[in-house]
């Protein structure tokens, strides 16, 4: 339906072309009846109604500028008409109804053209804050040595309320394994070193007037372990808020099928995809810095430095093959204390010792005990010995070292001293035979 301004300016036109036509029939004689030449002149009477004509010709230029006036005016007044082209503009909500209020149903500005650039650059930045929030939580993850960002995750109550560390302190690394805390204000200091120690950071605290020491213990394989699992954790949270944002990209896209080109559509949904590539890509190889970054970093393993002083350790020589190893090792402690070492006489003599051996096998090797006379209690078995020994045992392989023979003392009862001339027996003639085995292998 029209505008009511149009339909009036429609009224005005066609009236006008009315009175035009009018006007052009009176002048041209149209509408007035002809007088007579005879009656105009004095003295001359006048005729009946019959003998006067009705009407007189028609003048032609007259008529015809009126009809062409009126018809200019009709075409202009059709040409103004109101034509309605489809776009992407969006109309206000609650605008329009029935046409009474006035201005319902306008549509508004914004849609009427899409910036792909900037949709694809939202979510852009989406993905890159995901991988910067990985990132900042890797960082307070300890890495082989002593940073400030370690301490970032410790929380204050100071103040009558809960502040970062940084908020009341300045962090700084002294070395690699310490870190020291100043404290802008020396009545929170306490409160600093509570909230280190509940952090359960396992690291310690000590307050030296107003800066705390931070101690942080060598690096374990068992923490190291625990530490690369933590960060691989952050990882895959990330990565699921990665492609979260993916799933929201799309759905957004999809909705421009009808209002953009198939074309630009699908390059938009190539940037997207090219985008979570590279995230995630970002936080895979992050995380494989980090544990690399570890590995480099010497592991204070605690067993294995404490494993010398298990018996304690006499010997260590570590070997190509493990399986190879145990063998001979148990055929060479068969063969030389298996055969009447049990005893005193002549071979126990010839292996070198003073005191009788028995001898057991044991899953990485074998064990030697020694027996003086009388020295077995009655029903006390092989256990029962603990007069001293020599373990014999080969480790196998691990990623981190080669497999090993290893001799150590066992079997030393309460104050029982070491019988150390029957050990260095046992050990010389351990490595003299290994020595000369392995030329022989190696010329075989």
């Amino acid at each position: 339906m029209q505008p009511t301004a149009m339909r009036r300016r429609h009224s005005c036109a066609y009236l006008t072309a009315g009175l035009l036509m009018v006007c052009g029939w009176s002048c041209s004689g149209f509408l007035a009846p002809a007088v007579p030449r005879d009656l105009k002149r004095p003295g001359v009477r006048a005729l009946d109604s019959s003998s006067v004509p009705a009407t007189r010709p028609v003048g032609a230029v007259p008529m015809l500028v009126c009809v062409l006036t009126s018809a200019s005016l009709v075409a202009a007044a059709q040409t103004h008409r109101v034509t309605r082209t489809p776009c992407l503009a969006k109309k206000k909500k609650g605008g329009g109804g029935g046409g009474g209020g006035g201005g319902g149903g306008q549509a508004e500005e914004g849609d009427s053209e899409i910036d792909t650039e900037a949709v694809v650059a939202e979510f852009e930045d989406k993905m890159k804050k995901s991988v910067e929030l990985f990132e900042d939580n890797l960082r307070t993850i300890r890495a082989g040595k002593a940073t400030p960002t370690l301490l970032d995750a410790v929380k204050v109550n100071a103040y009558e309320s809960v502040m970062k560390i940084e908020e009341v302190a300045t962090v700084t690394a002294a070395d690699s394994t310490t870190l020291m805390v100043n404290v802008f204000d020396e009545t929170v200091v306490s409160a600093v070193v509570k909230a280190i120690q509940t952090a359960d950071l396992g690291f310690t605290a000590a307050e030296m007037g107003q800066s705390v020491k931070v101690s942080i213990p060598p690096l374990t394989k068992d923490k190291r372990a625990q530490y690369v699992k933590l960060a691989k954790d952050y990882a895959e949270k990330s990565k699921v808020a990665v492609r979260n944002v993916r799933q929201q990209a799309m759905k957004k896209i999809k909705s421009y099928n009808k209002k953009l080109p198939e074309d630009t559509v699908r390059a938009m949904e190539k940037d997207i995809e090219a985008t979570v590539k590279k995230s995630v890509g970002d936080i895979v190889a992050a995380v494989l810095a980090f544990e690399a970054d570890l590995s480099h970093h010497p592991v204070s393993d605690f067993e294995e430095l404490m494993l010398p002083l298990v018996g304690p350790e006499l010997w260590r020589l570590e070997v190509a093959n493990a399986r190879r190893a145990r063998a001979w090792v148990r055929g060479w402690v068969e063969f030389n204390y298996c055969r009447g070492a049990n005893q005193n006489g002549a071979a126990m003599k010839k292996v070198g010792l003073k005191t009788p051996v028995e001898v057991r096998q044991s899953p990485l090797g074998s064990c030697i005990k020694f027996m003086p006379p009388g020295s077995r209690q009655p029903g006390a078995g092989f256990e029962g010995l603990l007069e001293g020994g020599l373990e014999i045992l080969v480790d196998d392989a691990t990623g981190k070292r080669p497999a090993r023979i290893r001799v150590r003392r066992c079997a030393y009862g309460w104050r029982k001293k070491p019988r150390e001339s029957s050990e260095r027996a046992i050990l010389s003639r351990l490595r003299k035979d290994w020595e000369l085995s392995e030329k022989l292998r190696s010329a075989s």
